[in-house]
């Protein structure tokens, strides 16, 4: 057990924070590295075009290490989306422990005055339900959770199959996490500014 979600929160948006802080350093550190390099590449073509023979030698090493520093600055960069996409969702979640459900999907868009009790219960829109339980990361499972909302349980069976799909995730909060980041943070945060 990792305690309230409040510590888990906490302690994982100062983790974040801090691994952003480093990957943004790498990238500096290794942006210099490729200035440092590209200038290894002129250098040894300007010695090589002299008829100097280890003009050659600096060029290629110096291509050799500006593409292994490109290759890891994408990879950084990638890096660095992740870790923030990661901080902006620690950071919702803890406004959403205070109340303020602002970063979440309210689901306005399934609001359905027709509906028996969705309307009426304030199951769709700002400061629903919904808007308190969903952390989707597609436009496919916010459309089942939706539908999920919509529907009442049939049996006792069908509640408790989905009490047991939802105690398997309680006590996994970095899973969730970690699923909500890779699953679709990146295109959702850009796109419709959702977590």
């Amino acid at each position: 057990m990792i305690g309230s979600p409040e510590v888990f929160h906490r302690q994982s948006l100062e983790n974040a924070n801090a691994e952003l802080a480093r990957v943004k350093r790498l990238s500096g550190e290794t942006a210099w590295l490729r200035l440092a390099c590209f200038v290894g590449i002129v250098a040894g073509v300007v010695l090589a075009l002299k008829d100097e023979s280890h003009g050659y030698i600096l060029a290629a090493a110096s291509l050799i290490l500006f593409l292994a520093a490109v290759k890891r600055y994408v990879r950084l960069s990638t890096d660095r989306k992740l870790l923030q996409i990661r901080v902006k969702l620690h950071g919702s979640e803890l406004d959403a422990l205070q109340g303020n459900y602002a970063g979440f999907d309210a689901g306005s868009r399934f609001i359905d005055h027709a509906h028996s009790y969705s309307f009426d219960l304030d199951v769709f829109g700002e400061h629903s339900l919904f808007n308190q339980v969903c952390r989707t990361v597609t436009p496919g499972g916010a459309n089942r959770l939706a539908a999920l909302m919509e529907s009442p349980v049939s049996t006792i069976n069908v509640l408790r199959e989905r009490q047991e799909m939802v105690n398997e995730l309680v006590d996994n909060h970095e899973f969730c996490i970690a699923f909500r980041v890779a699953g679709g943070g990146i295109g959702k945060t850009e796109k419709e500014g959702l977590l």
